[in-house]
């Protein structure tokens, strides 16, 4: 669900409440607290979280009085013998009240966070929803406590798991190097569907915790930034859209079931690119195995063996190259260089882990490619430019084996002889700086590894965050070797 969505989900629902809807969420919780009717505050948490995200300023006013009982109840709750008849998700649901009435200025005595820390001490992850134990962790690491984060920290695909593997202590503002910090985490959980209490601790982790800004202003600056990501959600959807319509007026698309390389391959599915740089999938006729086919426009006076020696000399690893040339039947306006490949074994790598992977995994993706990359270099080849949309791979259960490598599409699309803007086939660009400048080295392959294992993973993995600090270094002389690097990655994966 998009922030938009999000948005306008609960403000549909406070809407539908017609005008003494803050009277119909404060009397309810009023009841629950003052007759210690417990199992009714999750979802009235929950509502209290909605209302002051669609109006803070109403919800200051109107329901800011109640946190007078929900501080009796803290307190009323500080013996472990008083909390025999509460439930797990209770206790949440109250450590939720206090952090929302926190966020809209509400005073809050500085033992209410203590106790509330306490209560989720108690807390085991076995007994809570998978949402509830986000927001416990969440919590526990908006208070400073680390070590209680780690206990709720059970998912590797949630947000909190995303934020210990890049956070190295609680007031850390750039908690991992190259500009990885946990705001583009919380800003990107935002966007993302979630319940309002969640929201409020991930705005009071970005705003509170790291910006540093009034605990008043949580709310405010939350609802702020939902309001900007939808903005941008926005422009960016009507640029795309515009830009999308103009590339694709201007690019060559193969008819389905087109042949190419005289008559050896046929295309199938289109796989990256809307411009004049794009990836194909085809299947070799004579036997049914799959191929990669790159092509690029070419001005048609350079003839096409002039990119032919170029592409075979890429030493690629497992990756047979079947074709260099030019389409069989180009366009009247342009002519189009090709370039098909063919792994030894295994299945083109985004579409492995199109469900996503594991930090151990990621790892392994890595430690996998980098051996490729070593036989590349000792055939004389530093494949820099290599990305997951050049590679291959298999699973075993659980396991994932990167099993073919190749840049020779990169090869390909910086053979370039004309002056023409076009929209870059991929969106994310791994290959280090200094590859576009002089000359790679091994160390320009460790920088697109470690940018791997972060784009796979989610975020930086605990085990080897420091490895990857190097990795990710400006200047090749920081970063450690290919050797070292995979070294390290091995001892990494161990300790996971």
């Amino acid at each position: 669900m998009s922030a938009s969505e999000l948005l306008a989900t609960w403000t549909a629902w406070f809407g539908e409440l017609g005008s003494k809807r803050f009277e119909i969420v404060r009397v309810p919780l009023t009841r629950a607290l003052g007759e210690r009717r417990y199992a009714e505050l999750p979802s009235l948490a929950e509502q209290v979280c909605r209302a002051m995200l669609v109006d803070h300023e109403g919800a200051r006013s109107e329901l800011g009085p109640v946190f007078v009982m929900v501080e009796e109840i803290v307190h009323a709750l500080r013996p472990t013998h008083a909390r025999a008849d509460i439930t797990a998700s209770a206790i949440v649901a109250i450590v939720d009240l206090v952090n929302a009435f926190a966020s809209v200025g509400t005073p809050l005595p500085s033992i209410v966070d203590v106790i509330a820390r306490s209560l989720l001490a108690e807390l085991t992850p076995g007994q809570l929803l998978n949402d509830e134990r986000v927001r416990a962790g969440l919590a526990a690491l908006a208070f400073g406590d680390l070590d209680l984060t780690r206990r709720f920290d059970t998912n590797e695909s949630d947000t909190l798991h995303a934020f210990l593997t890049t956070m190295s202590g609680k007031r850390d503002r750039v908690m991992y190097p190259q500009g990885f910090t946990v705001l583009p985490i919380i800003f990107r959980a935002l966007t993302q569907e979630l319940d309002a209490a969640t929201a409020l601790w991930l705005g009071r982790l970005a705003f509170r915790e790291v910006m540093a800004q009034s605990a008043g202003e949580v709310v405010r600056e939350t609802r702020a930034f939902i309001e900007r990501a939808i903005e941008r959600d926005e422009e960016t959807r009507q640029a795309k859209a515009r830009l999308r319509a103009h590339e694709e007026a201007a690019a060559f698309a193969f008819p389905h079931g087109a042949l190419v390389a005289a008559g050896a391959f046929r295309i199938t599915d289109k796989l990256r690119g809307i411009g004049s740089q794009q990836l194909w999938r085809a299947v070799r006729v004579s036997d049914g195995r799959q191929a990669l086919v790159a092509f690029d426009v070419k001005l048609a006076r350079i003839p096409a063996d002039s990119v032919r020696p170029a592409l075979t000399a890429r030493r690629a690893v497992n990756v047979e190259l079947a074709y260099a040339g030019e389409v069989d039947d180009p366009p009247d306006l342009h002519c189009h260089w090709l370039c098909v490949e063919i792994p030894a074994d295994g299945t083109w790598l985004p579409d492995l882990i199109v469900g996503g992977v594991s930090p151990r995994q990621a790892i392994e993706l890595a430690r996998s490619a980098g051996r490729l990359l070593v036989q590349a270099l000792a055939a004389g080849t530093v494949l820099a430019r290599t990305r997951p949309e050049y590679m291959w791979g298999v699973r075993d259960g659980e396991r994932l084996t990167v099993t073919a490598v190749s840049d020779r599409p990169s090869e390909l699309f910086e053979r370039r002889t004309y002056d023409m803007v076009t929209m870059p086939p991929f969106e994310r660009e791994y290959a280090a700086p200094e590859v576009w400048l002089s000359s790679p080295s091994d160390r320009s392959l460790v920088y697109s590894l470690a940018k791997m294992i972060v784009d796979w993973a989610g975020g930086a993995p605990a085990s080897i965050s420091a490895l990857l600090e190097r990795a990710l270094s400006e200047e090749p002389a920081d970063r450690p070797g290919l050797d070292a690097f995979l070294a390290e990655l091995d001892t990494g994966a161990e300790e996971r």
